[in-house]
């Protein structure tokens, strides 16, 4: 399959909310809550899009204007707004379910989850909280997934018991990625082993500098080229961890459709 870029990706989502929109008129009535919720996704989705196509340029210019401080600033609240969406955004690609269902799956297979969610919330602190959300959300389709996301994120709150500016803590971005998704953050900055190493030092420099200006008053360490470094690297972990997502949920569209054809006998002249 070939790369999605942005733009495949901004006019999907444009063709998905015309469908939604155009198949209710055509039928005289309001769009279902299901397509509403979809519409709701894509404008979202598209936002947000747009908003970090936003802050990867004006980063990049107060590079060049020398504004380093504030860059470095800038910079670490992109990665934690994209490393959050990864996680928040898309948590019915979470552990890769087949036809992205956990409730249809075989119990052994449940049960493996389900230990691998009880032991990662242990070691984070988190597992009494998600067994009081396993009572409040005991109706829901997809009880654990729906625990374990208001675990993660308590939205009426506004709550995130993930830390997403810290890469090496129980509740940091690098722990929740692999957990998730089974993916290992530090080999998607390069495919280059030892630049990737590099990579992954530098962003742990540019958080700490980060944290040394907000609270401290400190300078900024960090040289302008390894801020554009760091930067791009950022967008190049983003690209390719959406890359895997987008594939996999494409993968598992393309079965749910071939599934409704055959279950309904649909045959394509």
């Amino acid at each position: 399959m070939k790369e999605i870029t942005e733009k495949d990706v901004i006019d999907a989502l444009h063709r998905g909310i015309a469908v939604y929109m155009e198949a209710a008129e055509k039928e005289g009535r309001e769009n279902t809550p299901w397509e509403k919720e979809q519409i709701e996704y894509s404008k979202m989705f598209g936002k947000k899009i747009k908003r970090n196509s936003h802050y990867f340029k004006h980063i990049v210019e107060l590079v060049e204007k020398e504004y380093i401080e504030e860059s470095i600033i800038l910079t670490v609240t992109l990665f934690e707004f994209l490393m959050r969406d990864l996680v928040k955004d898309h948590k019915n690609l979470w552990f890769y379910f087949p036809l992205l269902r956990f409730s249809e799956l075989p119990s052994d297979k449940k049960l493996i989850i389900r230990k691998k969610i009880k032991k990662f919330l242990e070691e984070g602190k988190m597992f009494e909280q998600y067994l009081i959300n396993i009572h409040l959300y005991r109706d829901a389709p997809e009880m654990e997934i729906e625990a374990l996301y208001h675990t993660f994120f308590d939205d009426e709150r506004d709550i995130d018991r993930i830390k997403f500016q810290n890469l090496s803590d129980k509740k940091g971005v690098k722990e929740i990625i692999k957990f998730l998704y089974d993916i290992k953050i530090i080999d998607y900055l390069d495919q280059d082993k030892i630049k990737a190493r590099d990579k992954w030092t530098l962003l742990g420099k540019l958080i700490q500098d980060r944290h040394n200006i907000v609270h401290r008053g400190d300078p900024a360490t960090l040289k302008r080229e390894e801020i554009i470094e760091i930067i791009n690297s950022v967008g190049e972990l983003n690209h390719n961890i959406l890359q895997k997502l987008i594939h996999f949920q494409w993968q598992e569209s393309k079965k749910q459709h071939a599934l409704l054809m055959e279950k309904y006998k649909i045959k394509i002249n």
